[in-house]
């Protein structure tokens, strides 16, 4: 018996842990499950926050520009379309998975899109809009986003609580984000470019943290709802009945969701919790830089490709090399607390 406060190896069928004195109840075994819980779906909220707060770092001065050679109609299909693309990847680059990366940006972007032409045919703008207004063209996004992790799995119920928990969170958070950007605006006029961006960026970032919460809870609760593993050495697919290894999150024959969760002791995992986590966060900042990098230098290029095609190459090729040396920091940190825990043991 693992227990799951220390990690201590106890007996089994006993009633403490021998090292930490947790009673075995009903009542402590399910708060450390509801720990775990909680730390999927923060993990996934602390990535939609990050991408949040990049994306909206710079989108709203792309959109402006491309806005200032075009209509309202174009400034809100940009700002739908990149803000779209960029919360859709958080799920990918967390699990490390391409797929699933470009599936949720074009199913993302795609949303986004689409709500910002919404947005604006039905007349609103951003300064008077209503709550449901923004609700609208942030829970379309939500809804295409949310969707991505359910269509593996090819049930309805599932793909139902993945639309219907992103588009509430993308609604509520777009409303609560562009709220929010315009009482910092109201109350604290920043005088400077930068203060402005850093404005924008939280409130990216709400849009992003409430959107991937409430993701999280359709995927804990529904979409990944793993049952104990019957077999200790291999994981079954439900799908088409293969085999797997423990370690598996999808089944290597169909691509299913694996919905059986291996026991902490099978897996050898670190005894370096916290800094497995830190090591997480910089691998998905890597990720992150990377994609980033690719997003904006394609737009940079043609917002300014009117203007002078020479310096809109050369400004693409400066937001590449700043994003290829981020990815190289943030996956140079990563790489050395793996080597310092495999040195460590």
């Amino acid at each position: 018996m693992i227990c799951p406060s220390c990690s201590y190896s106890n007996l089994e069928h006993i009633r403490y842990c021998g090292r930490c004195r947790m009673a075995f109840s009903k009542q402590n075994l399910f708060l450390a499950r509801l720990r775990d819980h909680l730390y999927w779906i923060l993990r996934r909220s602390n990535g939609g926050f990050m991408a949040g707060v990049v994306a909206w770092f710079f989108i709203p001065a792309l959109s402006r520009a491309l806005a200032s050679h075009g209509s309202p109609l174009l400034h809100f299909f940009t700002t739908g379309l990149l803000g779209g693309a960029f919360l859709g990847t958080v799920d990918g680059m967390l699990e490390e998975s391409t797929p699933k990366t470009i599936r949720g940006a074009m199913m993302g972007g795609l949303g986004g899109a689409l709500g910002g032409l919404l947005f604006v045919w039905l007349g609103f703008n951003v300064s008077d809009s209503p709550f449901w207004g923004l609700f609208m063209f942030w829970a379309i996004a939500g809804a295409g986003i949310g969707v991505v992790s359910a269509m593996w799995e090819k049930k309805k119920t599932k793909i139902l609580a993945g639309v219907l928990l992103g588009a509430l969170g993308g609604g509520v958070g777009g409303a609560l984000g562009y709220s929010m950007y315009g009482l910092l605006m109201q109350e604290y006029d920043p005088g400077g470019w930068f203060l402005r961006r850093l404005y924008e960026g939280f409130s990216g970032g709400i849009i992003g943290v409430t959107l991937w919460f409430a993701i999280g809870v359709a995927e804990r609760f529904v979409i990944f709802k793993r049952r104990p593993i019957e077999d200790p050495n291999k994981k079954h697919c439900d799908h088409c009945a293969t085999n797997n290894p423990i370690s598996s999150w999808y089944c290597r024959a169909c691509g299913s969701v694996l919905q059986e969760a291996a026991a902490a002791q099978n897996l050898h995992l670190s005894p370096y919790t916290t800094l497995d986590r830190l090591q997480e966060m910089f691998r998905y900042l890597s990720r992150l830089s990377i994609t980033t990098g690719f997003i904006a230098g394609l737009i940079v290029f043609l917002v300014f490709l009117s203007i002078n095609p020479i310096f809109a190459f050369i400004a693409a090729i400066l937001v590449a090399l700043v994003s290829y040396s981020l990815l190289i920091l943030f996956s140079s940190a990563a790489e050395s607390i793996r080597i310092f825990i495999k040195t460590d043991k």
